[in-house]
């Protein structure tokens, strides 16, 4: 397995795993414990965690060119 595609799968296991939880504390009426909730309380608290979090997606998602 090569770390490019060992990548890929750890990414979809942890966002797989964040939206079985949501959606599991959502049907247990939890919905201020999930991570959507979690995410926007610590976003009110620590207002540079979204402007980091901006840079960081358009770093990743900025037009280059594509190496496969």
């Amino acid at each position: 397995m090569t770390p490019r595609v060992f990548l890929a799968l750890s990414l979809m296991f942890v966002l797989l795993c964040c939206g079985v939880w949501d959606l599991v504390l959502t049907a247990k009426d939890q919905p201020q414990n999930t991570v959507s909730a979690t995410l926007l309380e610590w976003s009110v608290q620590f207002p540079m965690l979204p402007v980091v979090v901006g840079i960081l997606i358009g770093h990743l998602f900025w037009p280059q060119k594509v190496r496969l």
